[in-house]
């Protein structure tokens, strides 16, 4: 969901969640964050998808990455 229409659906917008302040705790679910200008602005132009060699770590561990492009040069990345 890319535009979440209250706190709980932000709660589960992959999009929202990687944008909303860089975090994700209980203080970033506000309605305040929800209708932030920025955030949702961010949220509308993030992608999302499956990336299969995280998913064969599941269970050990929990690992998530994030590339990041700033049109226009080349993505930079992080893996946790």
């Amino acid at each position: 969901m890319r535009a979440p229409r209250n706190v709980v659906d932000a709660q589960f917008s992959a999009p929202y969640v990687a944008l909303a302040r860089g975090r994700a705790g209980l203080a970033e679910f506000s309605d305040e964050t929800l209708t932030d200008p920025e955030v949702r602005g961010l949220a509308a132009r993030a992608v999302c998808y499956r990336d299969r060699s995280l998913d064969a770590a599941y269970r050990k561990s929990w690992p998530a990455a994030v590339e990041i492009r700033l049109s226009p040069n080349p993505p930079t990345g992080r893996h946790e």
